[in-house]
């Protein structure tokens, strides 16, 4: 029978010690850069100096569940997310309406900074349409309509209600903003679901898209 010594044991604990310290370290490594890789893969390559005007309207794609469900439903659009442009100070803010994102559980609409509505966490892709050059006066009163809402604090209408006055989801707001000083974007063209939570006459973002009013200035 062979003779183990203690010598020849501690060898192989110290082995196998070194073994797991050097997974431990290819995983860390390993870790980091599918980190890193995953990062840059999820950085947008927005224009921060983009030149904005009132009443530009913002399209994103957004990164959450509740886009994804917009873009299933709505497979004519590239974007699930719009929001009117208002000029505060030469500073571009866009003055928008999404679901879950506040944090008293009450859905007001926002008017945060381009930057924000565009960040790599929020946004993949984005672009930026105008009114024509025929109907550009009305584009600065509808970013006061828009402002309007965000000062009355008019809540998200999580029932997807066209004929519901105090509240607002994201391409009603834009539509109305519009129609409140002359321009109807979707001239009449709704859009028909039979959803769960949806049942009849909604605007979708393709609509918008489309509209006969707007052209797209920008993209990425």
């Amino acid at each position: 029978m062979p003779n183990i010594t203690s010598g020849s044991i501690n060898r192989k604990k110290l082995l196998l010690l070194l073994g797991l310290i050097v997974s431990i370290l290819l995983f860390i490594i390993i870790y980091k850069l599918h980190g890193e890789a995953k990062q840059k893969q999820n950085v947008n390559n927005f224009n921060c100096d983009l030149v904005l005007k009132n009443g530009d309207l913002v399209f994103r794609k957004g990164r959450s569940i509740a886009s994804r469900v917009v873009l299933i439903t709505d497979r004519a659009s590239s974007f699930s997310h719009v929001g009117v442009i208002y000029m505060l100070n030469e500073i571009p803010y866009v003055i928008h309406t999404v679901p879950d994102e506040s944090e008293n559980d009450i859905d007001y609409v926002k008017m945060e900074k381009l930057s924000v509505f565009f960040s790599s966490e929020k946004a993949s892709r984005g672009s930026v349409f105008r009114l024509k050059e025929p109907y550009k006066n009305s584009a600065k009163l509808a970013a006061l309509t828009a402002k309007s809402y965000f000062d009355d604090k008019i809540v998200f209408d999580d029932a997807f209600d066209l004929k519901s006055e105090n509240k607002l989801y994201c391409t009603e707001l834009v539509w109305k903003a519009y129609q409140k000083v002359g321009i109807n974007l979707i001239q009449g063209k709704f859009d028909k679901l039979f959803l769960p939570f949806v049942k009849g006459f909604v605007i979708l973002p393709s609509s918008l898209l489309n509209s006969f009013y707007l052209e797209e200035i920008y993209y990425f």
